[in-house]
């Protein structure tokens, strides 16, 4: 807290889904603002800092929320104040990843227009039970996918995670990529001549083969690099090579 009576330091977050509201002459952005800053007035609270964001709310990947959640770290204020909950973030699952995040740092959180502020022992409360069911839709949604993908399995399709050498995903079905189907035949081969992972690996990377190049959800590019052994022996295991599909321990076929 600041050295001012104790007083608390408040941060303010302001969000608007379109570039129009924000670049309004008077914009939804500027609204939130001044009702946020007469919010902390009224409440006695020293603003030191403003976020502001012209994005969808449907996650955390934000520049102002990460800025924010920095700050936090730093200590920078005490209290995060928003018109309404949303503002953070339109998912509750996501919006208990935030705040628990903010509550491991001693931040509480205020919403202007909701009975909704951490400082005090009713907020917390309410934001408790805003919270259980957070955590009761993500264990649904969790239930739900589990028994989803076993599903799929049961019927052959493709689980999903990273995609093994030699095939690519369509729709579930696994097809044969034709440029890396030798290279797989090749370590297979290359192991029955000679049955050490490490020779394997050795050859493979003297005749300048790579391991699969794949991009992860968030685009970051991943493989393409030297083989090690235990490349050579993930795939020499791989049940996807004999048509099955391993789902929590069980095999279908594919």
């Amino acid at each position: 807290k600041s050295q001012d009576n104790n007083q608390k330091r408040a941060a303010i977050y302001c969000r608007v889904s379109t570039i129009m509201q924000g670049e309004a002459e008077y914009s939804s952005l500027d609204a939130q603002e001044d009702q946020l800053s007469a919010y902390c007035k009224g409440k006695g609270w020293k603003v030191v800092k403003v976020y502001r964001d012209i994005k969808s709310g449907k996650n955390l990947e934000r520049t102002e929320i990460q800025n924010l959640l920095n700050d936090a770290e730093d200590h920078l204020f005490d209290i995060v104040v928003a018109t309404k909950i949303d503002r953070f973030n339109r998912s509750i699952i996501d919006f208990y990843v935030f705040s628990k995040r903010l509550a491991d740092l001693d931040v509480d959180i205020s919403s202007a227009t909701q009975p909704i502020d951490t400082s005090n022992s009713a907020g917390k409360l309410m934001l408790d039970i805003f919270l259980a069911f957070a955590q009761f839709e993500r264990n649904i949604i969790s239930e739900r996918t589990k028994e989803g993908m076993n599903a799929r399995a049961q019927k052959g399709f493709f689980t999903g995670g990273h995609l093994v050498l030699g095939y690519q995903n369509i729709d579930g079905v696994l097809e044969v990529v034709e440029s890396e189907k030798e290279l797989v035949l090749k370590i297979f081969n290359y192991y029955l001549n000679k049955p050490s992972t490490n020779a394997v690996a050795n050859q493979l990377n003297s005749e300048g083969y790579k391991t699969k190049s794949y991009l992860t959800q968030k685009g970051i590019s991943k493989g393409g690099k030297s083989f090690s052994k235990s490349d050579v022996l993930r795939t020499l295991k791989n049940k996807i090579y004999i048509g099955k599909i391993v789902w929590k321990g069980e095999e279908f076929p594919g």
